[in-house]
């Protein structure tokens, strides 16, 4: 009964919830409410760290939630006003735990939504939050959303409410969020949802978009991410031979060096694709190389015409590529692979830079001494003509290797492919293109694949509540022998009072009472004591368990973890346990 309450009272009138691993357009709330009939907010739901400025005390594992007016209306707390600007509204536990009251001035560490996985090598690991002073507006109940959360647990729940704007501004993620709340009368709601996900969710949702090339002869299929999920991926090329023009998987990656007959070029961009296939057909060779690229034993490698010229080697001779790889473990391991040298290709057409995708710290940078890598970087390595390469080139790869051995080298659980790069049809509209292409790829992926996720939270929450185990019948069990006891001792002393009643009875006898009636006269004594004592133990028994909870939710509240222990008493026990001890 506690736990039931106390899942209600947290939960408000959410029933549903709909999250993902990235952020998607906040609008998508009203869409799916349109689509379901539900009543539905969105909203930003992230873990923080939140500091009591003056006395310096804090709180880890906060819920941080980022709402507007709309979420204190789908509570119904119609009183409430949302948070605005810098101002922050916190739960009852986290006041008292933090020694915070209205005015002071709070300090917030969110994580800000960097979108590429910390565990990948272009995700960072360190300082990656940022700290927001906000200051406390109001102290919100424990029952009026003071403890508002969707996960159950008996424990005190730290939540802290800020302006669903100002969290989209430091997470610059304008007009998003990563959560919809849903509630309302419906027997298949959770169908109507996951139909309503799949109807309007689009490919921006999934943080998947469509950039054109640099040449502008077709598109680059990514992900924020930095890597495709394979579902993506394969939709993508499935997408592209329905459109009936060229498409080709790309692999990405950044080496640490390439390495040839004794000569080095740093920090260079290599892609895995298979050139003169698909869409990277429009690959020329380079004049001084005769012939097709040769044949070789081996890994072949294939470099732009700058790198070549800067190696200065010849088909067929061993190059050699240093790379990062992050581990499992949690570990930055350097690996090396060896190629042959198949030919040389000459920048411009599908050579160019639209085939690296956005890499954090990178790409975005003026100059290789600007990059702000998650990884280690040696600035002294780089020579005056690789600063050249990328004011002229930027991230155009300078080594290509096959898709295969690529995917082989590089892939992890996060995807197979850094993009696939589709080509627009000669004579067709580049808008038209991207249109029906963006259409074909939304088409053939399920949200619930990309990361969507629907709980029925309420519903879970009140299994979890009920539990698994019926501690009642456990409780009878244990207390069997407590019962046979008693039962066995009531009746030693209804013998025993019988047989220091025995001239009493012999007198009754005399007086021309049956034994049948002075049986009668006997037990109905007996009960007129068991509704007495019955009476008193059902008023002992609700006084012992008030007085219990009473010390769970005060004496012995580590035991619990929660104050909101509460005594529920049902009328059906209490008759069916006076009945029985009557009868007994």
């Amino acid at each position: 009964g506690s736990l039931r309450a106390l899942l209600i009272q947290r939960l408000g009138v959410t029933e549903y919830s709909v999250s993902a691993n990235q952020f998607f357009r906040a609008s998508l709330a009203g869409e799916l409410s349109r689509s379901t009939h539900l009543n539905s907010c969105a909203l930003i739901h992230l873990q923080g760290i939140v500091t009591h400025e003056k006395s310096g005390a804090r709180a880890l594992d906060v819920n941080i939630y980022g709402v507007d007016d709309t979420f204190f209306k789908f509570q119904n707390a119609t009183n409430q006003e949302a948070p605005r600007d810098r101002e922050a509204m916190a739960g009852f536990p986290l006041a008292q735990r933090l020694g915070m009251k209205p005015g002071d001035s709070l300090l917030l560490r969110i994580e800000t939504g960097q979108g590429v996985p910390r565990e990948s090598l272009y995700g960072r690991k360190e300082n990656i939050g940022k700290t927001v002073r906000l200051t406390c507006k109001r102290i919100l109940p424990s029952d009026n959303l003071g403890e508002f959360s969707l996960r159950p647990t008996q424990g005190d729940v730290y939540s802290f409410f800020v302006p669903l704007s100002r969290l989209q501004n430091d997470l610059s993620q304008p007009a998003r969020a990563n959560m919809v709340l849903l509630t309302g009368s419906s027997n298949d709601a959770a169908q109507q949802i996951e139909a309503a996900l799949e109807g309007n969710v689009t490919l921006r949702d999934l943080g998947v978009h469509l950039r054109p090339t640099t040449s502008q002869s077709g598109f680059m299929v990514e992900s924020t991410r930095i890597l495709l999920d394979d579902s993506i991926a394969q939709a993508a090329l499935k997408a592209a031979e329905e459109a009936g023009t060229k498409s080709s998987g790309v692999f990405t990656y950044l080496a640490n060096s390439i390495r040839a007959g004794g000569r080095e070029i740093p920090y260079s961009v290599i892609t895995a694709a298979d050139l003169r296939q698909g869409a990277m057909d429009a690959v020329a060779d380079v004049a001084g190389m005769t012939g097709r690229p040769v044949r070789v034993d081996g890994e072949p490698i294939w470099l732009n015409e700058w790198a070549w010229r800067d190696l200065a080697i010849a088909p067929g001779e061993s190059v050699e590529i240093d790379y990062y790889l992050w581990e499992e473990e949690g570990r930055l391991t350097t690996r090396t692979s060896r190629f042959r040298f198949a030919g040389a290709v000459a920048i411009g057409g599908d050579v160019d830079a639209a085939l690296a995708p956005d890499f954090p710290g990178i790409t975005e940078a003026r100059s290789i001494r600007d990059w702000d890598p998650p990884f280690p970087l040696d600035l002294r390595r780089i020579r005056p003509k690789d600063e050249d390469y990328w004011n002229r080139y930027r991230a155009t790869p300078k080594a290509f290797i096959t898709l295969a051995r690529g995917q082989e080298l590089w892939q992890s659980r996060f995807g197979r492919y850094s993009a696939v790069r589709i080509a627009v049809p000669e004579g067709a509209d580049p808008n038209l293109t991207k249109e029906r292409l963006e259409t074909g790829i939304r088409n053939r992926v399920r949200p619930d694949s990309t990361g969507f996720r629907i709980n029925a939270v309420r519903e879970r929450g009140l299994e979890a509540a009920r539990g698994s185990t019926d501690f009642g019948e456990y409780f009878v069990y244990f207390s069997f022998f407590l019962i046979a006891a008693a039962l066995l001792l009531a009746a030693l002393f209804f013998r025993l009072g019988i047989e220091q009643r025995a001239r009493e009875i012999g007198t009754l006898l005399a007086m021309g009472f049956s034994m049948n009636a002075v049986r009668r006269i006997f037990l109905l004594e007996g009960a007129v004591l068991s509704i007495a004592g019955s009476a008193l133990g059902l008023i002992g028994a609700v006084v012992y368990g008030a007085l219990l909870v009473f010390g769970l939710g005060n004496w012995w509240i580590d035991a619990v973890g929660t104050r909101s222990v509460t005594l529920h008493v049902s009328w059906l026990d209490l008759i069916s346990g006076a009945a029985a001890g009557i009868l007994a």
